[in-house]
Order: structure tokens, then C-alpha cells, then sequence
């Protein structure tokens, strides 16, 4: 679909490392840009960005980007909100 990958436009990698630093919270690259990393080579396009974070320490990512359109995986194969201040299930 025309335009799609606008509305997912994800900060660079290092951009996106360097808001987590200084949130304090310790992250990991994931998906396909990390297959891309391990690999040596780009195999598609990506278009999001996939960054895992601990769990105890996700509220404070949620600050550190306050105004962000931020969501979280809800299986089976949804994509939602995270709303401000929710503490996630174990089952996202």
C-alpha cells in the first residue's frame, strides 16, 4: 500500500539506541534487522524497527518517549497501543 511505510518510519538503529541509553534501560536489536546484523547483509527492506527491553524496566522507556505512537505485540498477531503508565502482561 502507497505511502505505508511513512506511517512506520522508525529512527536509525544507533538513534534508537542512544534514547534507550539514556533512558537508562538495558536492549537488544530484534527481528529482521537483527537477522540482517547477524547475517553481514541487508535481505529486505525494513520499514519498523523491533527493540526488545526487560520487562521491569519497560515503564521507564515509556517515559524516556513520552509523545511517541509506541506499541506492543498482543498475540496472536496483533499490534496495539501501549497506553501511557499500562504495565504489560506476561503474555505481550
Amino acid at each position: 500500500m502507497a505511502g505505508e511505510e511513512d506511517a512506520w518510519a522508525s529512527p536509525p538503529v544507533a538513534e534508537a539506541g542512544t534514547l534507550l541509553d539514556e533512558a537508562g534501560v538495558a536492549w537488544w536489536l530484534a527481528g529482521g534487522q537483527a537477522i540482517d546484523w547477524f547475517a553481514g547483509k541487508t535481505t529486505r527492506p525494513h520499514f519498523d524497527l523491533d527493540l526488545g527491553i526487560w520487562r521491569d524496566e519497560a515503564l521507564r522507556v515509556q517515559e524516556r518517549l513520552a509523545g511517541w505512537d509506541l506499541r506492543c505485540p498482543d498475540p496472536p498477531g496483533t499490534l496495539r497501543p501501549w497506553a501511557p503508565g499500562e504495565r504489560l502482561p506476561p503474555r505481550v
